[in-house]
């Protein structure tokens, strides 16, 4: 049997379609590319600008501080958790380790431990030591 007209074209419109994939997508990359270079000189101008009124020592300073200081209430607020939730830890605990008395001993002893190093390491970064 002879193909159906309205077969053709369907056959016509899909191999157009993906005949002309790669000419659009070169001609997107381009368009692409062509607005990546506009701004990239326009974010060295500021990055420039940027630099000659900020004093990058002084700027690094304060972000060393900044991330030091987060550092430090990331394992504060964990110990506080363990001390303020010491049941519902313990609970965890027992279920990990199994509920014996070894299993309670250890516990007890990974809690206070974990809370333990977590406050000596904040209060050694505080200290800078």
């Amino acid at each position: 049997p002879a193909p159906d007209r309205a077969d053709v074209t369907v056959l016509v419109v899909h191999w157009a379609l993906w005949a002309s994939g790669p000419v659009l997508l070169l001609c997107t990359l381009r368009l692409a590319h062509a607005r990546r270079s506009a701004l990239s000189v326009y974010r060295d101008a500021l990055l420039d600008r940027l630099t000659r009124r900020v004093n990058t020592k002084r700027a690094y300073r304060r972000l060393e501080v900044l991330g030091r200081c987060l550092l430090v209430l990331t394992f504060v607020e964990d110990s506080a958790r363990v001390l303020l939730h010491w049941r519902f830890q313990m609970r965890f605990m027992l279920h990990a380790f199994g509920q014996t008395t070894v299993g309670t001993v250890v516990g007890h002893a990974v809690l206070a431990t974990s809370t333990v190093v977590q406050l000596t390491g904040s209060l050694l970064l505080v200290v800078r030591k």
